[in-house]
């Protein structure tokens, strides 16, 4: 075995935060590192001997469900590297909301907000119209960021209680 694979605060069905030990790295060990992704251990029969699957549920904060769709964006959305994609349920309609805050260094004209704003609309709901999407521009400091880092957290997600 060449890794150490932990999850930890782990939820009611064993997703949690994926965490790394390196077995094999001897000069420059890297130990209990924490990948930023979310994931579960699964035991299974391979070949006749028990072993544990990692089962990942996302990405370190660019991947998410939502309704029947699953979404993973890059480094950029709109070619705005600083965005946050934040789900919640909204209380009166009781739907599934993606909302989208994208804060550019430069702002875009009327127009220019009109068109990002409908081509990631279209994107978010061409296969799956179950949940409310929506667009926002605002600057950097409106984003949430992370106390450790202070750069903003991508994906924040108030849908259900999160793995501590």
């Amino acid at each position: 075995e060449l890794m150490y694979v932990e999850i930890v605060s782990a939820d009611e069905n064993g997703y949690g935060k994926i965490v790394l030990t390196n077995l094999v790295r001897v000069k420059n060990p890297l130990l209990r590192y924490d990948t930023g992704d979310t994931g579960r251990l699964r035991k299974m029969i391979f070949d006749g001997r028990e072993v544990y699957v990692l089962d990942l549920l996302q990405r370190a904060g660019v991947s998410f469900e939502i309704g029947e769709s699953r979404f993973t964006f890059k480094d950029t959305i709109a070619g705005c590297p600083n965005y946050q994609v934040r789900l919640s349920i909204d209380p009166e309609k009781h739907l599934e909301k993606a909302s989208i805050y994208l804060a550019p260094d430069v702002f875009p004209d009327a127009e220019e907000k009109r068109e990002i704003v409908e081509s990631l609309k279209t994107l978010l709901q061409e296969r799956d119209n179950s949940f409310i999407s929506e667009v926002h521009f605002v600057k950097l400091d409106a984003l949430i960021k992370s106390p450790t880092s202070q750069k903003p957290i991508r994906l924040l997600d108030s849908r259900v209680p999160q793995p501590r």
